[in-house]
């Protein structure tokens, strides 16, 4: 399974990420969390990263992603006609979280999530991809007690 972490890989902690920031760096994150305009920020850097015309579905699964870190994460079902960017704006969004935050997990089955680490899953955001609705409904239920933050696609 090409999406599990390599072995020799270990996950740092959100105490080691923030020693290794630059301190004038981590100033002014601070300052940008402490903004009223924040969304507005989030949501210009959405567009800086190509997503165009689609700010509430963009800014709801970056939310999603961003949930992750709660005790009670949301989970997302993005639905549109075919043909029409739903994994465009999801993989785009996707790509502002650091990648220790991503499972991106749009090539397996949702019972391949059950042969991961214990703990594997904590604060993710599993970026699911196109799945049948059986096999969302399934899964969302499954995982909803698992405080797991998940997006599909139909």
């Amino acid at each position: 399974m090409s999406f599990l972490l390599d072995e020799k890989t270990t996950r740092k902690t959100r105490e080691e990420l923030l020693a290794e920031m630059p301190e004038d760096l981590r100033a002014k994150m601070e300052m940008t969390l402490k903004s009223p305009n924040l969304l507005r920020w989030v949501v210009d850097g959405i567009e800086e990263a190509g997503v165009a015309g689609e700010r509430f579905l963009a800014l709801t699964i970056y939310l999603t992603g961003t949930s992750r870190l709660l005790d009670q994460p949301l989970a997302v079902i993005v639905q549109g006609p075919s043909a029409s960017g739903k994994s465009y704006v999801i993989e785009q969004v996707a790509k502002l979280f650091p990648p220790e935050a991503i499972l991106s997990a749009t090539d397996i089955t949702p019972n391949a999530l059950y042969y991961l680490e214990p703990g594997e899953l904590e604060h993710r955001f599993v970026v699911a991809g196109e799945r049948p609705r059986r096999s969302v409904s399934i899964t969302l239920r499954q995982f909803s007690e698992k405080s797991l933050s998940i997006v599909f696609y139909l």
